[in-house]
């Protein structure tokens, strides 16, 4: 008796087209991979979360970036372009997980600088790109910036976009120290819906910031975060900042924490018993210390790796498969 194997050929068709979609699930195919002219690359720094590679950066021999591979379901890159001291234009590719394979959004930015080498305009141009490979047409605007002293900068955006009127407040600070230093990040952002009597807040944090007798980064923290609708976390309650040679990051120390001295929780005086039930089973589910899962009570490592460019060796880009979920 004769078998006929004709599933073979189907089956090789679909290992085949399901195999390079994976090896291009974490940074879509539409993101160019390496365009920086080789002898512009000096050294190549990785990025490991908890053990899995998660980045890749490309940097010149000033340390500064030139491209930048975040892989992922959500994937990214940023590629930087500088004529001398200058960075002159930045071009950010991002595919979302939700997106459709081949789909992109791209934001390039060109920058103009004043006598003192200060940025006084940038024109940012956003635009999508779908599976056929042509971009839509972009959205154009311009920022420009004004100083006032030594560290207080004016940024005045045009054309000028409509206002939602549903905002009630929308306040951002950023507040350094007599060397220029972020200290402080603060942001309340808070809407109310012509429909619904309620305010709601949608952002509303604190993030502070502190640097050693070098002037180095050792240690972030948010002596305030409001958790909202769905008790989800800002960002680490603290990160400690370690360096090696060159006073290059090596490592950071990511402490999340269900201790709710320093977080705000949403009202509920004002909802109705289906919604308190809901924000109560988001609530507990936070506090769950037990969870395998995006645990509320944990400690994530970061390590920076470096390693002298070798065409040879980091050419092609190698694109991680597994970045820890």
């Amino acid at each position: 008796m004769v078998r006929h194997y004709w599933w073979l050929p189907v089956l090789t068709v679909l290992v085949i087209g399901y195999s390079g979609c994976q090896n291009d699930a974490f940074l879509d195919s539409s993101i160019p991979r390496v365009v920086t002219p080789p002898e512009q690359i000096a050294t190549v720094r990785t990025k490991w979360y908890n053990g899995k590679l998660q980045q890749t950066t490309f940097l010149d021999k000033q340390d500064r970036v030139l491209e930048d591979f975040l892989f992922g379901r959500t994937n990214e890159k940023i590629w930087n372009v500088y004529a001398g001291k200058k960075k002159v234009s930045s071009t950010h590719y991002y595919h979302n997980d939700s997106s459709t394979p081949g789909y992109i959004n791209i934001i390039r930015r060109r920058f103009e600088y004043n006598v003192q080498e200060r940025v006084v305009r940038v024109l940012k141009e956003d635009a999508d790109m779908g599976k056929s490979g042509s971009e839509n047409t972009p959205k154009s605007s311009v920022y420009t910036y004004r100083y006032i002293g030594k560290n207080d900068t004016l940024v005045s955006h045009l054309p000028t976009p409509e206002p939602n009127r549903s905002t009630v407040i929308d306040s951002i600070r950023w507040e350094r120290n007599q060397q220029g230093q972020l200290i402080r990040h603060y942001r309340l952002y808070v809407m109310k819906m012509p429909q619904n009597s309620r305010l709601d807040t949608i952002r509303y944090f604190s993030h502070r910031f502190a640097y050693d007798h070098l002037g180095r980064r050792t240690l972030a923290w948010y002596d305030l975060m409001y958790l909202g609708w769905f008790y989800i976390a800002n960002g680490p309650d603290t990160i400690r900042y370690e360096y090696g040679r060159g006073n290059r990051p090596v490592r950071e120390i990511h402490r999340y924490t269900t201790d709710i001295r320093n977080k705000r929780e949403i009202d509920t005086i004002s909802l109705d018993r289906v919604w308190r039930r809901s924000l109560r089973d988001y609530r507990q589910r936070f506090l769950d210390t037990s969870r395998g899962f995006y645990n509320g009570n944990r400690t994530d490592t970061v390590e920076y790796r470096y390693e002298p460019f070798e065409a040879g060796k980091h050419l092609p880009l190698h694109v991680s498969q597994d970045i820890g979920y």
